[in-house]
């Protein structure tokens, strides 16, 4: 009776939900670049049923399942913290449709060269990510006053991923979490009034802070053994 059903596992990295396993290294975890975190937790529950899908995945379930209203069919979920991640959710499809994006990678500005290197050089992740903030205007994110004009900047960064993602996936409703989000909500007005500007297409959605917090993960994980 006390055999548990299943075990759901929300993975900050990129990962293969069929083979069970991380696919990109992650920045926080060097070590754990191909690892195989389901067969490694079956050696311990050999019968139980184990689902893993990235965090930003676990994320746009979660916001789909306890966050939008009923009117809300095509939801993105986007992740600004220490590093950026996204994902798309479409629950017109049946089974649900939810997508993984590596956004962070895409490219802002192919001519900026602040930090060197193929996952870092121009990319949404040095413009935006939290860690690259700091280092880009050697300031940490706790240090900005509210009325710095530097969210300026960062605000008009972020807007311009935003706006690639939007044209892209034509979401509903767009949701942001993650530390450099979190308590600034005045980032919200800027990147409203900024992608008023640069959407040429599609039109605005409704653009709102995580309704879960950083318990995104946790009632995500619960998701994936719901669906």
């Amino acid at each position: 009776n006390d055999q548990i059903e299943g075990i759901g596992i929300s993975m900050c990295a990129a990962v293969d939900s069929e083979l069970g396993k991380i696919t990109i290294r992650p920045y926080h975890l060097p070590n754990w670049t191909y690892k195989e975190i389901v067969k490694d937790i079956k050696k311990y529950f050999p019968t139980t049923e184990i689902r893993i899908k990235n965090d930003a995945e676990c994320g746009a379930l979660a916001e789909m399942e306890y966050g939008a209203t009923a009117e809300v069919n095509r939801l993105y979920f986007l992740i600004i913290g220490t590093g950026i991640g996204g994902a798309f959710v479409d629950r017109t499809h049946k089974p649900l449709y939810v997508l993984q994006t590596e956004v962070g990678y895409m490219i802002i500005d192919k001519n900026d060269h602040t930090f060197t290197g193929k996952e870092t050089s121009g990319s949404f992740y040095s413009f935006s990510a939290g860690k690259f903030i700091e280092l880009r205007y050697n300031i940490k994110l706790a240090d900005i006053k509210k009325d710095d004009k530097l969210w300026d900047i960062i605000a008009s960064d972020l807007s311009v991923g935003i706006a690639n993602i939007i044209s892209i996936f034509n979401p509903d409703e767009f949701v942001l979490a993650g530390g450099v989000i979190y308590n600034q909500e005045h980032l919200l007005e800027k990147i409203n009034l900024n992608l008023r500007d640069c959407l040429k297409v599609y039109k605005v959605p409704k653009i709102r802070i995580s309704k879960l917090g950083d318990n995104f993960s946790l009632y995500g994980a619960l998701c994936l053994l719901r669906y």
